[in-house]
């Protein structure tokens, strides 16, 4: 047994080969008008049906895409937050730095001060008058 498939277009054709719609059927043939209603209510409901396949593959191709579009999306979120997180270190890595250094120079301004007032009595002392 050979089982053909035909998309309805194919049947379409076929079908209208068989019978035409005419007020003489062909070859002397009489067909009902309710089945050429019939058939063709059947055809309008098979192209109605095809469209709606086509419509169902289209949206699961788009849903396709979207879960693809969505994994990127979350990866590159996740590398975002990541590099954030670095970058939030670094900052906190370079306070912490300049802390040290600000906490250096200002021992370095104190002993320096302390060397002024030390050294202050040793100085000669001008006189401008």
């Amino acid at each position: 047994m050979n089982l053909v498939l035909r998309t309805v277009e194919e049947e379409r054709k076929a079908i209208i080969e068989k019978i035409e719609f005419t007020d003489t059927p062909p070859r002397g043939i009489m067909v009902p008008v309710g089945i050429v209603y019939d058939l063709q209510d059947a055809l309008t409901e098979m192209e109605r049906l095809q469209g709606l396949v086509d419509r169902e593959a289209a949206t699961r191709v788009a849903l396709t895409d979207c879960n693809e579009a969505h994994a990127r999306l979350t990866s590159a979120n996740r590398r975002l937050h990541a590099e954030a997180e670095r970058l939030e270190q670094h900052v906190v890595d370079l306070i912490g730095l300049n802390t040290a250094e600000h906490a250096k120079v200002h021992k370095a301004e104190q002993r320096y001060q302390r060397l002024l007032e030390l050294a202050e009595p040793l100085l000669p002392t001008v006189d401008n008058s």
